[in-house]
């Protein structure tokens, strides 16, 4: 009996001594910055510094970073009319009760009559990750550049896009010696209204009644480029 006793004990203060011993070991590893293996748990690597020690995971593959596309700006296709008429209507819709039912048709229009403004007027459509978000159309009055269904996917805002789109606009209208922009909004889109201020737009003081909806001028005189 006192046999089997000491060699259980002399086995118990071997393990803990041998345990002691990785551990320093590994301490010592971390110190000086070298990778360590611990097989006592499994054969993942414990990377030299303890704060990565504590965030290290047992695979080495790296969980992929969320990704921002890039938002890129295009002319509209005939084949983008359905989901600019989707987008459209999404992004007004919240207003829909500040509309007549007139004005709110007309700002949200039907998809052929989408595809007649691709036609026959300038459309642009900004894309995110190769999904439209964001669309101006522009059509002319002149030497006057009308913009018109100036809209943003309601979960896409606040990243730029308005401005990327407007940007397009402007450009367009530098080119081909435009010398104004002009805008048509409602007092109820703030928002919006913010956004062509800060991009240079100004009221005219021009207002009228607009299928029972009132709407408000305004507009910003193009720079012209070489």
């Amino acid at each position: 009996m006192m046999i089997r006793e000491f060699g259980r004990n002399f086995t118990l203060t071997w393990m803990i001594a041998l345990h002691g011993m990785r551990s320093q070991t590994i301490c010592r590893n971390i110190a000086k910055g070298e990778p360590t293996t611990d097989r006592g748990r499994s054969d993942r690597v414990l990377v030299g510094n303890p704060r990565a020690v504590m965030n290290s995971t047992v695979s080495d593959t790296k969980r992929p970073t969320p990704h921002q596309a890039a938002i890129r700006i295009r002319k509209a296709k005939h084949g983008d009319a359905a989901a600019i008429k989707s987008l459209l209507y999404e992004s007004f819709l919240e207003y829909e009760r500040a509309y007549t039912p007139e004005a709110f048709h007309i700002t949200t229009p039907e998809k052929r009559e989408i595809e007649s403004r691709i036609k026959h007027w300038k459309v642009w459509v900004a894309l995110h990750a190769n999904v439209i978000v964001g669309t101006v159309s522009a059509h002319p009055e002149g030497q006057t550049l009308h913009i018109r269904s100036m809209a943003v996917r309601p979960s896409m805002r606040g990243r730029g896009i308005g401005k990327l789109l407007l940007q397009r606009v402007e450009k367009f209208a530098s080119a081909n010696a435009y010398k104004r922009l002009v805008l048509n909004t409602t007092p109820f889109l703030a928002s919006a209204i913010r956004l062509y201020e800060r991009f240079g737009f100004r009221a005219t003081g021009s207002e009228r009644d607009w299928f029972g909806t009132t709407i408000r001028l305004m507009a910003k005189q193009v720079i012209q480029t070489d």
